[in-house]
């Protein structure tokens, strides 16, 4: 399994995101939440396209992460 997380700390820099309101929180800060990670922004892209309901769509976005 390390090796697993070795590979996609060094290679996933890709990330689906949503917010998630601050509301929700005792201090009331906005958040983020990661529904997934890809190695490139073409897979992530096709990701939120194809798998993710056309209603919620959207509220995701791709991110860069380091």
């Amino acid at each position: 399994m390390r090796d697993i997380k070795t590979y996609a700390q060094l290679f996933c820099k890709w990330a689906v995101a949503y917010k998630i309101d601050g509301d929700n929180y005792d201090d009331g800060q906005e958040r983020e939440g990661v529904t997934a990670v890809f190695c490139y922004p073409f897979q992530a892209e096709d990701f939120i396209n194809n798998c993710l309901p056309a209603e919620s769509r959207h509220r995701f976005y791709i991110k860069h992460i380091d």
